[in-house]
């Protein structure tokens, strides 16, 4: 990886990526950054494909990626939309795995990573503390997030889904200020499993409680909204918990 800190940062989607890279960038010594890359991927290009070996860890900078499922005929099924910063590939190179267990493709034109072979990504595991702590925290952090959002799909019900998937798509574009959301309601059908019509309702709702505002087809959400929602979401969900 012959680009110095500075390229690296300006190529990362924002200052807490540039950040996060930072971080890791300080803890790489010149045989990890000599043999890492900083690369650009299109929609659509394949970075991991499911079946096939485990080659490389990503460190995903710019741009988001999706995560597939490939069912028994062939069809990949969409169960994951990531968004810079990110790290993919690390949990099938340290435990090891010689076959991918998902199929990830780059979703935006501009997305820009840094690509680790796996067996170079161990070695810096290996030969730094600091580092295998530093990865071990993202590791642990990454499956908690996803543990609580599997958590709250399972209890929640109707509006209470959407919200809580309008909620990550508001961290997952910064979590901070005003973030227009232009999301065709499809793609929030198949996010949430509810149809169309269920969907148009969830957000009239949302709407009448002032936890969204609507600019045509593009659904806004601010700081303010956005801590109301989640004051909602999980004081509704506590409630049917303790119901059960």
């Amino acid at each position: 990886m012959p680009d110095s800190r500075e390229v690296i940062c300006k190529s990362c989607e924002n200052r807490n990526t540039a950040e996060w890279i930072s971080a890791l960038y300080d803890l790489m010594d010149d045989n990890v950054k000599g043999n890492a890359a900083l690369v650009k991927k299109h929609s659509g290009d394949m970075l991991i494909k499911s079946g096939e070996r485990c080659e490389a860890v990503y460190f995903l900078l710019k741009g988001t990626a999706k995560i597939y499922k490939e069912l028994p005929d062939g069809i990949l099924y969409e169960i994951a939309s990531v968004r810079a910063p990110c790290l993919m590939g690390e949990t099938e190179a340290i435990t090891d795995e010689e076959f991918s267990r998902g199929t990830v493709c780059t979703e935006s034109d501009d997305a820009q990573l840094i690509y680790m072979p796996k067996e170079v990504f161990l070695h810096w595991l290996h030969s730094s503390n600091k580092a295998l702590f530093s990865i071990t925290r993202l590791i642990i952090y990454k499956n908690f997030s996803q543990q609580n959002k599997d958590r709250a799909m399972l209890f929640s019900h109707g509006y209470q889904r959407l919200a809580y998937r309008l909620l990550s798509y508001y961290e997952d574009m910064g979590g901070r200020g005003k973030v227009c959301l232009n999301i065709p309601r499809e793609r929030l059908s198949e996010d949430t499993g509810l149809n169309i019509r269920s969907i148009s309702r969830a957000l009239n709702r949302l709407e009448e409680q002032g936890l969204i505002t609507r600019q045509g087809r593009l659904i806004v959400v601010d700081g303010e909204q956005a801590d109301k929602m989640k004051l909602s979401v999980y004081s509704e969900l506590n409630e049917q918990k303790r119901q059960l």
